[in-house]
């Protein structure tokens, strides 16, 4: 008598064992999701080489500029996508604590460019400190103001001393930075001009579509000068305000530059006049001040609108 028989369920009505199907199954499965994840990969590190290499994918790369809060004088810290970075001017003499600070904080392991811009100790104090420091300098923009203060002669005794090479600032000097395509150009003051022994270094940083005024200070009636002389070169998205808010930014001065943003660096015992303060809200621009926002950075891809953001936010 045959035994009534019952199917088991590991086999398939044809008599093939069904676990042999779900083996192959599952191997193919496998199979698909690790030739998956190579493809991702591949299309990660492609895009990472296409950014870095000009194709970008993704966001653009930002150029940043830097206004640490200092308890005296101004600076300005340029760092290019490709990390170049100039350094405008050095504080006053009481800045190199905080400033040092600042050029860490920003990752600053050398300064390709350091431009002398101001006339008086208020960008010079932090020169002797920071040639000192042991972060390398490789090159100076100097005016061709005489040394007769002592804060220009110690700057200037100190780059001596360290060998870097000096070249003098005057009108149309221009500096590629790195592979970025950013370019900084001196406005002002015009070489072989008598204004060249009396003024301070006024300059235009170029990245893609996105331009800012930097440097100086340049008082009231070097303003005129300026204008007059330098008019093609002033239209910006960013201006520095020249003499810490204190004197100059004239009408003229604000039309001729139409910008968008206005930064001061000012001091919390030395703050802005409310001149300044009044014409830069007439003609339109959004102030920003190191003595109420702290340290300022503006970023800008080249592209759109530059972005400003303060420590204090």
């Amino acid at each position: 008598m045959r035994k009534n028989s019952t199917p088991d369920p590991e086999s398939s009505p044809y008599g093939e064992p069904r676990r042999r199907d779900t083996l192959t199954s599952t191997i193919t499965w496998l199979t698909a999701v690790a030739g998956l994840a190579a493809l991702a990969i591949a299309g990660l590190t492609l895009g990472a080489w296409m950014y870095h290499r000009g194709g970008r994918t993704g966001s653009p790369p930002t150029l940043t500029i830097t206004f640490p809060e200092l308890p005296d004088g101004d600076c300005g810290i340029i760092r290019t996508p490709d990390g170049h970075i100039v350094l405008i001017d050095a504080g006053g003499p009481n800045s190199w604590p905080e400033l040092r600070r600042t050029l860490a904080h920003v990752g600053v392991k050398k300064i390709d460019l350091l431009v002398l811009g101001s006339p008086d100790a208020s960008g010079l104090g932090g020169v002797r400190p920071l040639l000192r420091s042991g972060i390398p300098v490789l090159s100076v923009w100097n005016t061709a103001l005489p040394a007769t203060d002592r804060a220009r002669r110690h700057a200037l005794d100190e780059i001596a001393k360290e060998h870097v090479p000096v070249r003098i600032a005057a009108a149309g000097l221009t500096s590629v930075l790195g592979t970025s395509g950013a370019r900084l150009t001196v406005v002002w003051p015009p070489e072989r001009s008598p204004r060249a022994a009396v003024d301070g270094v006024l300059c235009r940083l170029d990245f893609g579509q996105s331009s800012m005024l930097l440097g100086g200070p340049l008082d009231a009636p070097t303003e005129d000068y300026v204008v007059s002389a330098a008019g093609a070169d002033l239209p910006c998205d960013v201006l520095q305000v020249v003499d810490h808010g204190a004197d100059g930014t004239s009408l003229e001065m604000l039309r001729r530059t139409a910008p968008e943003i206005a930064v001061i660096c000012s001091e919390q015992t030395n703050p802005p006049s409310p001149g300044v303060l009044h014409r830069l809200q007439a003609a339109g621009a959004e102030i920003w001040r190191t003595d109420q926002q702290g340290t300022i950075t503006i970023h800008a891809d080249g592209r759109g609108a530059p972005v400003v953001v303060g420590s204090r936010q």
